[in-house]
């Protein structure tokens, strides 16, 4: 019996027999939480206030797990990998931003090439929508994350109300129930996905269509008033080159290539 009792708790703590550590640091110091397998209602229901018409509600499964940045990638970080910065306001523990998507994908692969991070099988890349906004709303099925209301908002979010017109340093408002900070607010983010309609019937791991003018980014900024941009479910867009100090983004890392 004592045995069978040090099993299930060497099995329960320990990463090689099997299980995913919750977080990781990688060698730039980058935080990513791992994010669980399931499945979701992607979209919103049409008595949204602020709703757009994309949001058709549907099923979306995610079928395995995957790591996300707990944090809008920082401009240390970026500075750490690419040796530049292209934000129109400094800070080195603000977002990193006036960047275009192709620009996000380059620092992804330039992270991925790093020796620790290529040593360790970690490749990363943006998120799709679908993984954006299931992590976003962390097991939540109202408008935002924290609930029905958008009254909690300048507790999780910084927007034009509390902004004081510039973004702010990572982590400074309230996390979501998957410790993930700023995923309303404080910067636009750069999805993987071409802006689209939704389909109508249940998907599984969608990739967005397989061309378009622009991609989808998601989560409000620091320079929006109303409220409703900041749901959950808010579907947003902009063309690939163009680039804005509201627009960052955060990484993915899929849990499979993470060798403890």
């Amino acid at each position: 019996m004592r045995a069978f009792i040090l099993c299930m708790v060497v099995f329960a703590i320990c990463p090689a027999f099997g299980q995913q550590p919750q977080e990781i640091a990688n060698s730039i110091g980058m935080k990513l939480v791992l994010i669980p397998a399931d499945a979701f209602t992607m979209g919103s229901p049409e008595e949204d206030v602020g709703r757009h018409p994309n949001e058709r509600q549907h099923k979306v499964t995610i079928s395995e797990p995957y790591y996300l940045g707990q944090f809008e990638v920082t401009q240390e970080e970026y500075e750490k990998v690419t040796g530049s910065n292209p934000s129109s306001i400094k800070g080195a523990r603000h977002p990193v931003e006036t960047l275009g998507w192709e620009d996000a994908v380059s620092f992804c692969k330039k992270l991925s090439e790093l020796p620790e991070e290529k040593a360790a099988g970690r490749e990363y890349r943006l998120p799709t929508e679908a993984e954006w906004e299931y992590a976003c709303r962390a097991g939540s099925e109202t408008p935002y994350s924290f609930g029905e209301s958008a009254k909690p908002l300048h507790e999780h979010a910084w927007f034009a109300e509390n902004s004081q017109n510039q973004h702010h340093p990572a982590g400074g408002k309230k996390p979501n129930r998957w410790d993930l900070y700023d995923m309303h607010g404080n910067v636009y983010e750069w999805c993987d996905d071409w802006f689209d309609d939704y389909p109508s019937r249940s998907v599984i791991d969608p990739q967005g269509p397989i061309r378009g003018t622009e991609r989808v980014i998601r989560g409000g900024s620091w320079v929006v008033a109303n409220e409703s941009h900041f749901r959950s479910a808010q579907l947003s867009n902009y063309k690939p080159k163009d680039r804005s100090p509201l627009l960052g983004f955060r990484v993915v890392l899929d849990a499979p290539s993470h060798r403890p």
